[in-house]
């Protein structure tokens, strides 16, 4: 059965090179550093920045397609919701990575679209809830604002998060982490 691609809209399009273009572009790099020989007396500054140019090879393109996209439609809502998206994983990965000094600007330009759809959809439970979660990861002043307003959607299927939510909500009254460990970061 043949697909007829001349009528799927240009952003979709452009997602797909862009995502195809990130996974030859991963595949160059994980071979440039196997090819490498890594030395382990390198400094884990050297390390680290190393990784965080990892990671933005894998997210950065993706990013620059959605970004042309939503210029050639800038009111198209599920653009501005992929962007959030693009920008919350890319901050989650370099968090999990233990770079949540390089992560916090990205937390920030995830909140800035999630903002914008919210705006247009209020209730739209899974950006109420990854705006919250960006918002508790960068340490946002309206964090538990933000928490207690996607634990009040009570969405069934979101209830995972949810859960995870009123355990950040909890932890608040503490302090809001610099880092958390892998695995605690809730992806879209």
């Amino acid at each position: 059965m043949a697909i007829d691609k001349t009528s799927s809209p240009t952003w979709v399009k452009v997602v797909i090179i862009a995502v195809a273009l990130s996974f030859v572009a991963s595949v160059a790099g994980l071979a440039a550093i196997g090819s490498g020989g890594a030395s382990r007396s390198s400094s884990s500054s050297n390390d680290a920045a190393a990784t965080q140019s990892s990671i933005a090879a894998k997210h950065q393109p993706a990013i620059d397609a959605l970004l042309a996209a939503q210029k050639a439609k800038p009111e198209d809502i599920d653009i501005i919701t992929q962007l959030g998206h693009a920008y919350y994983d890319y901050a989650a990965e370099l968090t999990n990575a233990g770079l949540a000094d390089a992560a916090q600007p990205l937390w920030a330009v995830a909140i800035s679209y999630y903002d914008q759809v919210l705006a247009k959809r209020p209730d739209d439970a899974q950006v109420l809830g990854d705006r919250a979660f960006a918002a508790y990861y960068s340490g946002a002043p309206d964090a538990a604002e933000s928490l207690k307003r996607f634990i009040a959607t009570n969405d069934p299927n979101l209830a995972q998060q949810i859960d995870a939510a009123k355990q950040y909500l909890s932890q608040i009254g503490a302090s809001v982490p610099a880092t958390q460990s892998s695995g605690t970061t809730s992806t879209p």
